[in-house]
């Protein structure tokens, strides 16, 4: 594990080493340490230099990233230098020095190596968490873009005092029940608001957060710091490790230490295959492919549903999301989208167009459309997100068509209702298809899942349901004209009458669903000859 000057500095007080190094607190170059005699003409920067005073040149070495510790006064040239160095007055022997800097080197290194070790024996992630707590001395975490905890761990003080009491029961004590660790609603919602919060989503070194949102939150009005590391998988937000003060002062150290847990973790969640690190990047530049419009080749689409199991003939829906507010980017959308993938492979997520589009396979998955839907509304409640969900369709290289149709579906659906956010192309059906009459579009893009069903079970049982209905809308619901056209008995029409309204799960009495089953019919050219016109 490589360190820096500042774990000398904070581990090592009896040696009173004193100076500020030139390099930030977040990166750490040193993997050795080496006493010398007289610095070599080439420096190492990944070796920290134990030297004598005496032995240094009355000038610095120019532009070296290398690290000094200096026992004695360094010259003054040396110290007015932008370098990594500490230089100690202490009455101490360089053999001294070398044996507590190298035990020094030695605890982090195992530590760092358990991680690993944890990380490729597939132990519980929350391992990792009760392993480097008393690393830290403060409570750990780390959690999933969506606030979710994937470990909470706690120290045990000497001595438990007021503020970490009440810690323990107020802020973890909201992540702790039954059914284990969760996140308050609440809680969410207030850091989803909270702007400063939002900004450290982008950071790629480890950064404070020192806003009020817990104190806000807290009975007590309690108040501490978080040191945070977002973790990413190529340039995706996947998770981030949080150390909160409440127990001591943050150290300089700590920025590299949440930063090794942070990336161990990383590779923890990529091996488990939790979160966002097994999204196929094949299946993103597809869809991405698709819905710019361009051609793609029918193996290209095969190769990647084979690859996660899908079939292109398969029934697919989808999911459009995008932020309530446009300065927010990807923040909220981006948790929403792996949290609702993140365990199932019947769905995958990719982003486009400054929104995050999430693909449900309906024939591959456990969950009905219905579930999904219900899953996603879950998980976007009260996030300042905007969902819109298309019809169901078959054949995946339909996909920009529907990606489409839940476009259109947000935008009339906000006509209508500004204040929601949650718009389902069923509610909005009729006004879809008037959005859509000066477009092109293909005809499955205006049928309802219903309607889909019922010719499917005409197809597999050789009867002409879809037929009958259509019949009886366009005879305005007549029963005695629909049963003449028919020659069929009345109690017969109304016992088909009611199968059909079972299949299609949809209310006939209403108007609009009316005119939308009736449109879709007309379009598919249902007929007495052609149950689903060609």
């Amino acid at each position: 594990m490589k360190l820096n000057l500042y774990f000398v500095q904070e581990d090592l007080p009896e040696l009173r080493f004193e100076g500020t190094p030139v390099d930030p607190p977040t990166v750490a170059r040193c993997r050795i340490a080496q006493f010398v005699d007289e610095l070599p003409g080439h420096l190492d920067e990944g070796v920290m230099y134990v030297v004598r005073a005496s032995t240094l040149a009355l000038h610095p070495p120019k532009s070296t990233k290398a690290s000094f510790l200096c026992l004695g006064s360094a010259p003054k040239a040396w110290k007015d230098a932008a370098l990594n160095l500490l230089h100690s007055e202490a009455d101490v022997e360089p053999v001294d020095v070398m044996n507590a800097v190298i035990r020094l080197f030695d605890r982090y290194r195992v530590w760092e190596e358990d991680l690993h070790a944890l990380v490729d024996q597939h132990m519980p992630i929350d391992m990792l968490g009760a392993r480097s707590v008393g690393i830290f001395g403060n409570p750990v975490i780390a959690q999933d873009v969506s606030y979710r905890p994937f470990f909470y761990a706690l120290p045990s003080p000497g001595e438990e005092t007021e503020a970490f009491r009440i810690y323990r029961e107020e802020v973890y004590g909201q992540h702790v029940g039954e059914g284990g660790l969760s996140v308050p609603r609440k809680t969410a919602m207030a850091f989803n608001q909270n702007s400063d919060f939002a900004k450290l989503e982008n950071a790629e070194d480890p950064v404070l957060f020192t806003g009020d949102t817990w104190s806000k939150l807290s009975v007590h009005s309690l108040s501490f710091r978080s040191l945070l590391y977002n973790c990413r998988v190529n340039g995706t937000l996947l998770a981030r490790v949080i150390v909160d003060d409440i127990v001591r002062p943050f150290r300089k150290k700590d920025y590299v230490l949440v930063k090794v847990l942070g990336d161990c973790l990383t590779r923890g969640l990529q091996t488990a295959g939790i979160g966002d690190a097994g999204q196929s990047t094949r299946f993103v530049r597809i869809c991405q492919s698709l819905l710019s419009g361009e051609t793609v080749s029918d193996d290209r689409i095969a190769a990647v549903m084979e690859k996660l199991g899908w079939h292109d003939s398969d029934r697919f829906f989808c999911i459009v999301l995008r932020e309530r507010k446009l300065d927010r980017k990807f923040s909220a959308i981006a948790r929403v989208a792996i949290a609702v993938t993140a365990h199932d492979d019947s769905r995958q997520h990719c982003f486009f167009d400054g929104r995050a589009l999430i693909v449900c396979d309906l024939s591959a998955g456990a969950h009905t459309r219905d579930e999904v839907i219900a899953d996603v509304l879950r998980n976007v409640r009260d996030l300042g997100t905007i969902v819109s969900f298309s019809s169901s369709f078959f054949g995946f290289g339909n996909l920009a068509h529907f990606y489409r149709q839940a476009l259109v579906v947000e935008r009339v659906g906000r006509i209508e209702d500004v204040s929601s956010e949650a718009y389902r192309f069923e509610d909005y059906a009729v006004d879809y298809l008037i959005a859509r009459c000066e477009e092109g579009s293909t005809v499955d893009a205006i049928v309802p899942d219903g309607v889909h069903k019922l010719i499917e079970l005409d197809k597999e049982r050789g009867t002409r349901d879809a037929h009958l209905l259509k019949t009886f809308l366009d005879n305005d619901r007549n029963i005695a004209k629909t049963v003449r056209e028919f020659y069929i008995h009345r109690n017969t029409l109304l016992y088909r009458l009611e199968k059909i309204k079972e299949t299609l799960g949809a209310d006939l009495d209403d108007p609009d669903v009316r005119l939308s089953v009736q449109i879709a019919l007309r379009a598919l050219r249902v007929s007495a000859d052609a149950p689903y016109g060609e």
